[in-house]
């Protein structure tokens, strides 16, 4: 397997760009064998999301780029600036990757920082035919095939020093993270621009009097719906997309409501069509039990509705 080199990686991952390109059933299978491999890393909250960090050698100065064709574009004049701007690029030996993975439904996705390299149907392998990114793409595959699981290993053997490693080795630059604001300024010390202390303390207590006041709301959403304003709501809708223009007669939202709707209300008519709280109730009641109260109120609801 040949070995890929940081210069290398990143050339693959600019020409990818945001589409991942399709791959053929060897590569399929080989990250089916990664995603496999992941199942050891314990999943975040949505969609099976994992991740683990890696580096990968910078190499030798012929794996950043050919000097001759550096030269004869202008980027550099001499050997000497080609190996500077080698070194202003890749500064260190190493570079640290995270590849990710998540699962939606039937479907595998693979992420390589933050460019899309996959996306597989798990019960639906890809046709055998010749594809137009076939071996750049390939290359990364085989590279990552082999370079996950022993990754992989090192993290079961030993967990703790694994992490440790990670800890001490990841680039600042790669930690993504939340920090107190008043922490900020404590390390800032001097150098940090404190508005605060601009503020007085009367104005400080009034923010924190708006703060407490504006808690999180119970029923998100439904505050200020009501039955009545769903239906003007729609008819913005319908007027925007002139349902009604071949129409003589003026019509009211309800009628305008009524003709489109077909009846298939599921009971919202029948609640108080001036209060949140009646929508809200009707709301919870869930798809199926207001399925069932428009087919008692209409009987011309379709089943699949």
């Amino acid at each position: 397997m040949k070995i890929l080199y940081a210069p290398e990686i990143d050339s693959i991952l600019e020409r990818i760009g945001h589409n991942p390109p399709e791959i053929n059933r060897d590569r399929y299978l080989k990250l089916l064998g990664i995603y496999s491999a992941f199942s050891c890393i314990k999943p975040g909250e949505n969609d099976e999301y994992r991740y683990i960090w890696f580096e990968a050698e910078r190499g030798p100065i012929e794996a950043f780029g050919n000097y001759k064709e550096y030269k004869s574009s202008g980027e550099v004049k001499n050997k000497k600036e080609f190996g500077e701007l080698w070194e202003m690029y890749y500064p260190s030996a190493t570079k640290w990757y995270r590849l990710q993975t998540a699962r939606f439904r039937d479907e595998l996705y693979f992420y390589f920082g933050d460019k899309p390299i996959a996306t597989l149907r798990i019960q639906e392998e890809p046709e055998e035919k010749e594809y137009y990114h076939y071996e750049w793409v390939g290359e990364l595959i085989d590279w990552l095939h082999e370079k996950v699981p022993a990754e992989i290993e090192k993290l079961k053997a030993d967990p703790g020093c694994y992490n440790e490693y990670i800890r001490r080795n990841l680039p600042h630059a790669r930690r993504v993270g939340r920090i107190l604001r008043s922490d900020l300024w404590e390390i800032m010390g001097d150098q940090t621009f404190r508005p605060d202390l601009k503020l007085g303390s009367e104005m400080v207590e009034k923010l924190k009097k708006a703060v407490q006041s504006n808690k999180p709301r119970k029923r998100k959403g439904f505050d200020y719906m009501t039955a009545g304003l769903f239906i003007m709501v729609c008819e913005i809708c319908y007027d925007a997309n002139n349902y009604f223009k071949e129409t003589n007669s003026a019509m009211s939202p309800i009628e305008k409501y009524l003709a489109m709707a077909d009846g298939r209300d599921a009971g919202s008519r029948s609640i108080d069509s001036e209060s949140a709280d009646a929508f809200y109730e009707w709301f919870k009641r869930g798809p199926d039990h207001r399925f069932y109260e428009s087919r008692q109120g209409k009987g011309n609801c379709p089943q699949n509705h």
